[in-house]
């Protein structure tokens, strides 16, 4: 899949909040309010075991300029899906929907694959 069908898959799915790309590292990073509620910490420490981290106090995370918001290579990162406020955040439940799908769909391939014996 190309980025800019990503992209817009994104800005779909997780209703316009602002998502940072690194395509160097192949990571996506969906920004949430600062204040996701402690209950999330065990959702996001199984995550973990599924390449997925999520980020929290005391981590550094380079942030492009506002107007990079497409592959470029004199930036080592771009906006995705751009911020349109700095009060607009995706909503945390909308991107554990996100990672559970992805992950529901990725376990399906993987399923087919034994069944075809790849």
């Amino acid at each position: 899949m190309l980025s800019r069908e990503v992209d817009q898959f994104l800005g779909e799915a997780l209703d316009g909040g602002p998502v940072i790309c690194d395509p160097h590292g192949h990571r996506y990073y969906a920004l949430v309010p600062a204040s996701m509620p402690r209950t999330w910490h065990q959702a996001a420490e199984e995550w973990r075991t599924r390449e997925v981290d999520c980020l929290g106090r005391c981590v550094y995370l380079g942030v492009p300029r506002l107007d990079v918001e497409e592959p470029d290579a004199a930036a080592a990162s771009y906006w995705s899906v751009p911020l349109a406020s700095a009060a607009t955040l995706c909503a945390p439940l909308t991107v554990a929907r996100l990672i559970a799908a992805g992950w529901h769909e990725l376990n399906k391939a993987a399923d087919a694959d034994v069944e075809d014996g790849h």
